[in-house]
């Protein structure tokens, strides 16, 4: 089913759990999804560079592909599927009555836009990591290190907020495909869920640092937590004894004889100068 037609906005009444569980879900689907706008930072900068280096770096193929990264950055933010997923939880808003919720038409047009926004941003998230690796290899070159630089550092950026993104719209999915049954049904039934899956998966492809993204509440795998590395806590004197014994060099030992009055040895004195010693004395 396409997304080429938006679906009756019909309202009917609901239990106010229903409702109040998918209003929250929502809610902290939306703090992330709003973060892809044109007008966002790190989404102009990519613009702003395609502009600017497009007839100077078309040949290079990292160039190459930030320009479609910046293609699939205008889509995810401006194109059909994130203008229904905005379109539906406004109507949710809308609704002020705790016991009114729209019908299972809309939910399932919600999970279809849902379900089709969450693979653009997995597209991008791909091209991201891409870019990222010839960016590397463009490093190892020497050229246009400068804008190399600039370019990682706004993929950087761009993955952490697929990452985020991708896990949110995975976490909405999952409890609105559950939470479906109960809502009731107005009018002629549509079948949107006919290629849809059952379930979405998150899975992670970046390794990120546990301490770094802690506030970004992503489900980590356990794996990921015993194969974090874990610091070893010694006090600061030890340390420094550490290292000031791996790095001293050892010194040669210097054999040293100790002078005493038996080991003193006197020098053999010819004989001619003990006479003379004596022929002086008689004298």
């Amino acid at each position: 089913m396409l997304l080429d037609s938006l679906p009756v906005i019909c309202y009917a009444k609901c239990d106010p759990s229903t409702k109040a569980f998918l209003q929250r879900s929502v809610d902290s689907f939306s703090s992330v999804f709003n973060e892809w706008d044109l007008k966002n930072d790190d989404l102009s900068i990519t613009g702003r560079i395609v502009r600017k280096f497009k007839n100077q770096q078309r040949h290079f193929i990292h160039f190459r592909q930030l320009c479609q990264l910046e293609r699939r950055i205008r889509k995810a933010s401006t194109g059909r599927a994130q203008f229904c997923v905005r379109h539906v939880m406004r109507c949710l808003v809308d609704v002020a009555e705790p016991d009114r919720c729209f019908s299972r038409n809309v939910v399932d047009f919600l999970l279809l836009a849902l379900n089709t926004w969450h693979n653009e941003v997995l597209v991008i998230r791909s091209l991201a990591e891409s870019c990222w690796k010839n960016c590397d290899r463009q490093m190892l070159t020497g050229h246009f290190v400068k804008l190399a630089t600039l370019i990682m550092i706004v993929l950087s950026r761009l993955l952490i907020l697929s990452e985020k993104s991708i896990a949110s719209s995975v976490e909405l999915y999952n409890s609105t495909i559950i939470l479906r049954p109960q809502v009731p049904n107005v009018g002629v039934v549509v079948d949107y869920l006919h290629d849809l899956p059952p379930k979405l998966n998150y899975i992670s492809t970046i390794s990120l640092n546990l301490r770094c993204v802690a506030a970004l509440n992503l489900p980590i795998k356990d794996d990921d937590k015993t194969s974090a590395a874990t610091p070893i806590r010694r006090p600061s004197n030890s340390i420094s004894a550490l290292h000031s014994e791996m790095t001293k060099k050892p010194k040669k030992q210097a054999t040293s004889v100790s002078v005493t009055p038996s080991n003193r040895q006197t020098p053999p004195v010819n004989g001619k100068i003990k006479n003379r010693v004596s022929e002086r004395k008689e004298l």
